[in-house]
């Protein structure tokens, strides 16, 4: 299992890091699980290898899916709800 690391820099933004095959991969992001999802998969990532997202310091993973299936989704938030949603490609304002 991949291991996403993430830590909070405020302002809703994280950064992250991980190793996918013998790689150091980070980034900073408002959605770090699937950010680095995208960055591993365009890397030749194994689409199906279960990924799992840690807060710094936490044993146990917030979130887990497969690079494949994280690498298609982001996180839309409005009217008082927070769900996964289709992702459409990268926003030039927001940093990945």
């Amino acid at each position: 299992m991949i291991k996403v690391v993430c830590s909070p820099l405020g302002n809703s933004q994280f950064a992250w890091h991980a190793m996918a095959a013998g790689q150091a991969v980070q980034g900073r992001s408002a959605t770090p699980l699937f950010d680095a999802c995208r960055k591993i998969k365009s890397m030749g990532g194994d689409p199906l290898a279960q990924i799992a997202m840690f807060h710094d310091g936490a044993s146990q993973p917030a979130l887990m899916t497969t690079v494949g299936k994280g690498a298609a989704l982001t996180v839309h938030e409005g009217e008082g709800r927070v769900r996964f949603t289709k992702w459409k490609g990268p926003n030039p304002s927001t940093p990945v």
